[in-house]
């Protein structure tokens, strides 16, 4: 009774790795990210050949990138994954946003001096840039922007950065405060609302 009973769960489990395998399969080219965790459930579930050919098949697709184009000092991820922004470079591009999926670009945020860091708020819509003065290389202004209208929302001046550091900025939790290190040996804390 007791062998009875496991062989059915063996075949069970042997039957779910290989639907799980199967609908890797089916899912791959529209979803490569779902197809490869389908994929290593079916190789845990009842490794196979079948599994771990659907395992090989969905790594395989994931390595698929996107280039953005462009000539960049730095790039970071939106909080959601789904966009990029880029920035600086020898031309002193100003930040750019882009489609992560599509690698299509979808604003840019006007600046007057080469940017030497970005940031986005926790939810992804504002974007901080800071640029160095055309006074000094060591003078900077912090930038905000609106990210669906691309607008400067403020813009804070005599921001004193070190060469010895890397510039850097970020938004408070909800988004309506930065905090900006100094190369004063202070970091300061600035309300960021609309104009």
């Amino acid at each position: 009774m007791a062998a009875e009973r496991d062989a059915k769960s063996r075949a069970l489990v042997r039957a779910e790795g290989l639907r799980l395998a199967a609908e890797s399969a089916a899912v791959r080219g529209s979803d490569p990210g779902l197809a490869l965790l389908l994929a290593i459930e079916a190789a845990i579930r009842h490794p196979s050949g079948l599994a771990n050919e659907s395992l090989l098949s969905a790594l395989d697709e994931c390595r698929e990138c996107r280039t953005l184009r462009g000539d960049f000092s730095g790039a970071c991820f939106g909080p959601q994954g789904s966009t990029v922004l880029t920035y600086g470079g020898s031309d002193g591009s100003p930040p750019t946003l882009w489609d992560a999926q599509s690698g299509r670009e979808l604003a840019h945020f006007e600046c007057s001096g080469p940017v030497r860091a970005v940031a986005f708020s926790p939810d992804g819509n504002k974007v901080l840039a800071l640029e160095s003065s055309s006074n000094s290389e060591a003078a900077c202004v912090a930038r905000v922007f609106d990210v669906a209208s691309a607008n400067e929302l403020a813009g804070i001046s005599g921001i004193v950065v070190s060469d010895d550091y890397p510039a850097a900025g970020a938004f408070s939790l909800g988004g309506d405060t930065v905090i900006l290190p100094c190369g004063d040996q202070t970091a300061k804390v600035f309300r960021c609302g609309n104009r």
